[in-house]
């Protein structure tokens, strides 16, 4: 399983993990949302974003990669350190059996 991570994630939260994870910054910065999901699509890499574009072209779409959208808001770097120990395992968890899930604060929701 492979991370494909867009750059409005910090990067550095991602680097200590034991999962395989590929940086849109490291790729390009300035990829465009098209790149990304076809990068996604060719690899079965799996798209984490909080871009709600994703989303919506998803649900237009009859086959798509499979993308985790974060939806917590903003949060201190020490709240993120956290989020990411309590939820990854869970998301990962999920997203091997689902293609879309919205990461809440609080929760984690499977869309399809």
């Amino acid at each position: 399983m492979t991370f494909l991570v867009d750059v409005n994630l910090p990067g550095f939260l991602w680097r200590y993990q034991t999962h395989k994870f590929l940086f849109v910054s490291d790729i390009n910065k300035k990829e465009s949302d098209t790149e990304i999901w076809r990068l996604a699509t060719n690899s079965d890499h799996i798209i984490l974003i909080r871009d709600m574009d994703f989303y919506y072209k998803a649900k237009q779409s009859i086959d798509f990669p499979k993308i985790i959208i974060f939806r917590f808001g903003n949060m201190k770097l020490r709240e993120m350190h956290a989020y990411f120990d309590e939820y990854l395992n869970d998301i990962c968890d999920l997203i091997q059996k689902n293609k879309l899930i919205f990461a809440w604060k609080n929760e984690l929701e499977v869309i399809y």
